[in-house]
């Protein structure tokens, strides 16, 4: 007679028996009877849901199958066949994540002023717009690297 483990407690399991139609029907007819009075009463606030009834806990440990996990040679196989279970590791050089910042769609936008900028000879903005690409570049790599 093996025992299975279910839910904090301890069944025996044995064989099945034999049971006829009208008497599973019968305990269906329990069992639905008895979730219903369940689900209208105000046993499920108080947590009194958590308790299994015993009927309950017998159906599961009839199903129960203990898994030991891989055997040695399995997890060897498997290591084999497919490799560790891991990620590369990608290092992004650091001038590529500040260029980066340089070359998205805001900064391409501010790159087009400043050159606006310095064809219609402005200087001072283009100095501004500069200055305002490179702190956002600057900002921006900073929180990158730090996280």
């Amino acid at each position: 007679m093996a025992v299975a483990r279910v839910n904090a407690r301890v069944v025996e399991k044995t064989s099945p028996k034999k049971e006829d139609p009208a008497s599973k029907t019968r305990k269906n007819r329990q069992v639905d009877a008895r979730l219903k009075a369940f689900a209208n009463s105000s046993h499920r606030a108080s947590g009194a849901h958590i308790i299994e009834d015993d009927e309950i806990i017998a159906e599961r440990a009839k199903s129960f199958v203990y898994s030991h996990g891989l055997t040695s040679e399995e997890a060897q196989r498997r290591l084999e066949k497919h490799g560790k279970n891991e990620l590369p590791e990608t290092i992004i050089p650091k001038w590529y994540i500040f260029v980066s910042q340089l070359w998205q769609p805001m900064p391409i936008m501010i790159w087009i002023s400043a050159i606006i900028e310095a064809a219609i000879e402005n200087y001072i903005d283009m100095a501004i717009l500069f200055l305002i690409l490179f702190a956002n570049a600057s900002i921006g790599f900073y929180e990158i690297t730090k996280a």
